[in-house]
């Protein structure tokens, strides 16, 4: 087997197989075990020919970082190997996928990139088939009293991926969004994929998903293409609004169970944080730990991230995408601003299509330009993001 056929390969079970998730039914995900291939045919890649370390990533300080972080703090805090592996593995995913794209052949890259859509796409229909065919009511959700106008809760639970539908509506409109920027970019239609996608979406009776979906076009079609000082400007107006209603909209929602939990728990989360010591605060109290903490799973990433990576795993997380938007020249926010507004209503941690994508924008949007000199340019970055968001 030649080398280019060992590095295809490796790339492939990284890339077109990050879609194979499953929390309810194996241990362990099996898109684990396609990165761990892919991990060790890139360190023969590597020791093979030494000059390709190069080319790696420089870009990848952050997300090793993070990694290095979460590995390091919850070892100290004694979390299970099981809870551990999530986080820990989640931004390796774009170091290894940003290797490979970096010694891979264009045409490769688009063709591995392809089925990396098409694969996605069959494992979240065959996940909406069988969730469909199976209703049940998601965990927490069957102890409230759920009326016959909130009969969609019986399609929420139950699936193949995750136990409730709002984890997984975050892989789909990320990959959704993805497939929009990759048809931009070429100029394709791309019509069917994105119809699919968008028919899962919204069978997943998601509604951070439905509202995600206008504001990501929003951004993408309108909001992305403006100046930064309007996209300021914009910003800070929405968020007058937000807090301006947000009490309102707060009173109108408390009936139903989804926000009622979410209520409780955000409640418990500003109660604990009255009496939290300094070290649990910096350093959190270890993935999952949060279930002994509170009634029930904070559902909201960046919280869960607080809570139990800690105030420095957190900062490093937001760091970490202010990068990613930086280093891709303000591309990846097509994918971002999507992924925000849904995790807002989302307890997973693992996203290993974020990830993935995440360095597909990046290699298109810098490392593609062969001429750049990699050092230089990313210490310029470095220096950009520090000095704008810091």
């Amino acid at each position: 087997m030649t080398y280019s056929n060992i590095t295809y390969i490796g790339a492939y079970s990284l890339i077109a197989f990050c879609s194979v998730i499953t929390h309810t039914i194996l241990p362990i995900p099996p898109t684990v075990i396609f990165f761990c291939l892919s991990s060790l045919l890139a360190l023969w890649c590597v020791k093979r020919n030494e000059f390709k370390i190069k080319s790696i990533n420089r870009v990848s300080i952050f997300p090793l970082l993070l990694s290095s972080y979460l590995l390091l703090f919850q070892l100290l805090l004694e979390v299970p190997f099981r809870a551990l592996v999530s986080p820990f593995l989640a931004p390796l995913y774009f170091v290894v996928a940003l290797f490979y794209l970096s010694i891979l052949n264009k045409r490769n890259i688009d063709n591995l990139i392809n089925k990396f859509i098409y694969i996605s796409l069959g494992v979240f229909i065959i996940e909406c088939l069988w969730r469909m065919s199976h209703p049940s009511l998601p965990k927490g959700v069957d102890e409230v009293v759920v009326g016959a106008d909130r009969w969609f809760y019986l399609f929420k639970g139950g699936g193949l991926m995750y136990s409730e539908t709002n984890g997984l509506a975050i892989h789909i409109i990320i990959v959704y969004f993805f497939v929009v920027w990759w048809s931009l970019l070429h100029k394709k239609n791309m019509l069917i994929e994105k119809s699919c996608l968008l028919v899962l979406i919204i069978l997943t009776f998601s509604r951070a998903a439905l509202i995600s979906i206008p504001l990501g076009w929003l951004y993408m079609y309108c909001i992305g293409r403006m100046s930064k000082k309007i996209q300021i400007f914009l910003f800070f107006l929405v968020l007058v609004i937000t807090i301006a209603v947000m009490p309102t909209l707060i009173s109108n929602l408390e009936s139903d169970p989804s926000t009622a939990m979410k209520l409780s728990v955000f409640a418990e989360i500003l109660e604990y944080y009255k009496h939290i010591d300094l070290l649990p605060f910096l350093y959190g109290i270890g993935n999952y730990n949060s279930m002994n903490v509170f009634s029930i799973y904070a559902h909201n990433y960046l919280l869960v991230f607080l809570v139990e990576m800690g105030f420095l795993g957190l900062l490093l997380l937001l760091f970490q995408f202010l990068f990613f938007i930086k280093v891709s020249r303000g591309q990846f926010l097509f994918v971002f601003v999507p992924f925000f507004v849904q995790v807002m209503s989302s307890t997973t941690i693992f996203i290993p299509h974020l990830y993935i994508i995440a360095a597909i924008i990046v290699y298109y949007s810098t490392y593609y330009e062969k001429d750049k000199n990699i050092i230089y340019y990313c210490l310029n970055i470095i220096k950009d993001v520090t000095i704008n968001y810091i």
